[in-house]
């Protein structure tokens, strides 16, 4: 009985620390989730939001015959090295009322819009550039199966990935290190039953 005690005493010692670590380790990450969320909050609708200037140059350019529009979106990606940008989707390719393609280049931390003016030989780039806040939005919801080939965006994205199991982790880890000490606690009782409640009324409500 008493080697079963230092045994489980021994166990829950390594959870609380691996607990700690791994909200050390995620600790960024988290304080990224949380400044996100209370932004979202207090920000004023998209709409009504003033939109930057954007920067605007022009590059000699010739379309290659008989490439088409997606074919062409990747190599002027390719070509002229948009920054962190994102391949654009056939479906989101689209021209404007003078039939010049445009593209949009998304990115976590700006967006450039690539008008080809096929008759001036010439592209036109509008880059947009994000503010901070609306960077850690973007990089905060871009997932692991976004098609980034950044190295530098695939590094965030793995750790955001990371972070995720290392909260699930947490979660269990701290409901354990909670049930193998004082559960008795009437305040940590009350805490649970109340978060449990509120989740699960919320579920039955919207659901």
């Amino acid at each position: 009985m008493l080697s079963w005690k230092r045994e489980q005493s021994r166990i829950r010692d390594w959870i609380r620390r691996l607990h700690i670590y791994a909200g050390l380790l995620t600790v960024s990450s988290l304080l990224v989730y949380g400044i996100v969320g209370v932004t979202a909050m207090l920000q004023d609708d998209p709409a009504k939001r003033l939109r930057p200037v954007p920067q605007i140059t022009f590059q000699e350019f010739t379309s290659p015959a008989n490439l088409s529009d997606v074919d062409l979106a990747n190599l002027i990606m390719t070509r002229f090295s948009i920054p962190l940008a994102n391949p654009i989707p056939d479906w989101a390719i689209k021209h404007d009322k003078e039939n010049h393609l445009v593209l949009d280049y998304y990115s976590v931390n700006s967006m450039t819009r690539v008008t080809v003016l096929e008759t001036e030989r010439k592209l036109k780039f509008e880059a947009n550039r994000v503010g901070i806040l609306e960077f850690l939005n973007r990089i905060h919801a871009t997932t692991i199966r976004a098609q980034v080939p950044d190295l530098r965006v695939r590094g965030w994205i793995y750790y955001n990935y990371v972070s995720i199991w290392f909260m699930l982790f947490m979660t269990f880890s701290g409901l354990y290190l909670w049930l193998t000490s004082r559960p008795g606690w009437r305040w940590a009782q009350v805490s649970f039953a109340s978060g449990l409640l509120l989740f699960c009324t919320l579920y039955w409500a919207i659901r």
